[in-house]
């Protein structure tokens, strides 16, 4: 359902790639606030964080749930599934009703063949459950024989569909009725979504593709899941991570990037506050400066 695509991102634009420097800083401020390594790639992971020098804050999983959980709430205020599979129900309705002018013609009103046929046809039960007491009949005419050999093809699909409709049908409360088909891409939009959530919460990333990031997400979620996705490669392919003892820890490198991050910090200070409207040579009677 093309109205539901937000982006036609396909997963291979160098934007949605990440500069591990900057994913080093975000980790390093989170560590000065007492967290070791492996916590603060967590935290950045669950609550997102800001990228340094760029106007985009990464998503954590705690949003990009709750944005899919407002997509699935559209879904449930704009549709309702009572009448899904009244199509199919007429199409199965319109071949017995053909199939039992054909019994009647051929064995008669009182046949035993024809008590059969109308035993299955007014059997009581789901949809799905009335076309299978009918799989082993042999179909006197044709077209009904066409039609209902449709349905056959269908019944692996309508019992998904059913099963969805007990569960959630009472959930659906919008205006808009939706046909088989458009409730076949509404449950299947809806389990995807569910999906996605459930893999964010179990930090299970690496099942998800480029297909299932354009349908689901904005283009900011996907954007940021995809970070999320790469966090810990990049930083080790970058050389600022590895294994230790209790997990992952930071490099020399990346301990020598945080050091001179620092400094640069506190000698920018330093340099904003100096006295003086020009530089020069001389040296006075005072202290020398601190950048000296």
């Amino acid at each position: 359902m093309k109205r539901w695509r937000y982006s036609q991102w396909d997963g291979t634009q160098s934007e949605f790639s990440l500069d591990a420097r900057r994913a080093l800083d975000a980790l390093s401020d989170l560590m000065m606030e007492g967290l070791s390594p492996e916590e603060a790639l967590e935290m950045m992971r669950r609550a997102g964080f800001e990228l340094a020098g760029m106007d985009f804050r990464v998503m954590g999983t705690e949003e990009l749930i709750q944005e899919l959980r407002r997509e699935a709430q559209k879904l449930l205020q704009q549709y309702n599934l009572d009448h899904a599979t009244d199509e199919l129900a007429q199409k199965l309705e319109d071949a017995l009703t053909r199939e039992e002018a054909a019994q009647r013609a051929a064995h008669g009103m009182e046949s035993r063949a024809l008590n059969d046929f109308l035993e299955k046809r007014h059997r009581e039960g789901s949809l799905s459950e009335r076309i299978e007491a009918l799989r082993d009949h042999e179909f006197l005419d044709d077209d009904a024989r066409e039609a209902f050999q449709e349905l056959l093809a269908e019944l692996d699909r309508l019992k998904e569909l059913e099963e969805f409709l007990r569960e959630n049908a009472q959930r659906f409360r919008g205006k808009e009725s939706a046909g088989y088909e458009q409730a076949q891409e509404i449950r299947e939009r809806i389990q995807a979504l569910q999906q996605l959530a459930q893999d964010l919460r179990s930090g299970n990333f690496e099942r998800l593709t480029p297909e299932q990031l354009r349908e689901l997400l904005s283009e900011d979620g996907a954007r940021s899941l995809i970070i999320l996705r790469d966090l810990d490669q990049n930083l080790r392919e970058a050389g600022f991570l590895r294994d230790g003892k209790d997990g992952a820890e930071l490099t020399p490198r990346a301990i020598r990037r945080i050091g001179a991050q620092a400094l640069a910090a506190v000698y920018s200070q330093l340099r904003k506050g100096r006295p003086g409207s020009h530089d020069t040579a001389a040296h006075g009677v005072a202290t020398p400066r601190p950048d000296e």
